[in-house]
């Protein structure tokens, strides 16, 4: 890699590092192997970074790179299942106050909601973990993962309505 390249990639690599590892976290992994998965992430990039790129490209491409090996992660240790019940959990909090059936109103949520993210395909999680647990836009997102915005808008609304639908097949009735 050439001295330039080597210059760049520390500088973006400074930046986008504290991102990274949000987005692993995000992605479900604890704080022992999102450290192991920011390495990989870097040697990835020290040994087959784009090497003409620039310094949005090398952002661009970092954030693909962590979204992927995540993904691939998963796969290898079929972790979806238990990753979700925990994402789960922290996006339909249990009601803090209240009585025990508000509690368990909200933990039967919470289930349902694990079920039908399981059945979802890595992709349409993926962009669900980066739109609405690291809260990126379809501009972000788009830019993160090589798409228009307007691709990863027509896709979270397919996420989003396959997730609905999911919904419905575990048992889950919304209720005002």
């Amino acid at each position: 890699m050439p001295e330039s390249a080597r210059n760049l990639l520390q500088s973006v690599w400074e930046e986008v590092a504290p991102e990274l590892t949000r987005l692993i976290g995000a992605m479900g992994f604890v704080r022992d192997r999102r450290e192991d998965l920011l390495q990989d992430v870097y040697l990835a990039a020290w040994k087959n970074g784009p090497g003409d790129a620039d310094a949005m490209q090398l952002r661009r491409w970092l954030f693909r790179v962590t979204v992927n090996r995540c993904n691939l992660e998963h796969r290898r240790t079929n972790r979806w299942q238990d990753i979700w019940r925990v994402l789960v959990s922290g996006w339909l909090r249990p009601a803090s106050a209240g009585s025990n059936s508000v509690a368990s109103h909200k933990d039967e949520e919470r289930e349902y909601v694990h079920r039908a993210l399981a059945k979802l395909k890595p992709q349409a999680r993926s962009l669900l973990v980066l739109r609405y647990f690291m809260e990126l836009d379809s501009t972000e997102i788009g830019t993160i993962l090589g798409e228009s915005d307007s691709t990863v808008r027509g896709q979270l609304r397919e996420a989003r309505k396959r997730l609905a639908w999911e919904l419905k097949q575990v048992g889950w009735r919304y209720d005002e």
